[in-house]
This record gives C-alpha cells, structure tokens and sequence, in this order.
C-alpha cells in the first residue's frame, strides 16, 4: 500500500497500471488521485489508510470471485481503451502540437 506522503500524491504509479494492464483488481488507500480512478471505474477498493482496512478489502476480494471477475474485466477494458502507450502518446502529441 502506499502512503499520502506528498511523493504518492503527485507520482504516478506505473505499478497500478501493470496490474489493471493483467485484470488485478488493486486494493488502495483513499485520499490519492489514483484512489478516485480506482472507485470511478470500479476496478478494485479504496480504503482508509490503516493496515486493518487494507486486510480486510483483500479478504473481501478474494472472497467474492465474481466481484474479481468483473473488476478484472473492467479493469483490462480501461487499459486497452484509455490507459495505455498508444492512446497516452496522442494526447501528448496532442499539447506538443498546441505548444509549437
């Protein structure tokens, strides 16, 4: 899990993408930008930042294979649709172009 130090706020995980990228629904702690990804799209759990909360929404994946499943597909179509190097590398050629 990761902390809300100011390094995890501004950061990008590449690590969250390789996991959606697999179907690996993610467990997170709310209050970083990636935890509101995670919610908006229902691709894993959000929880408060404490050891606890994080055990028991791994318990609570593992224990409910179909909210795996959907997550998991959910999570794989995200990539393939927004996050990956072919649709990021159009929007940043995108501002390059507006820039020159």
């Amino acid at each position: 899990p990761s902390t809300k130090d100011i390094v995890r706020k501004v950061a990008c995980p590449i690590k969250l993408f390789d996991y959606l990228a697999t179907g690996l629904p993610v467990v997170t702690v709310n209050g970083l930008w990636w935890s509101d990804l995670v919610k908006i799209h229902n691709i894993g759990l959000a929880v408060e930042d404490e050891p606890k909360s994080f055990a028991e929404a791994i318990n609570e994946l593992l224990s409910s294979p179909d909210k795996i499943d959907a997550m998991s597909r959910k999570a794989i179509d995200l990539i393939e649709r927004q996050y990956n190097w072919r649709e990021m590398t159009k929007k940043l050629l995108e501002i390059y172009s507006k820039i020159i």
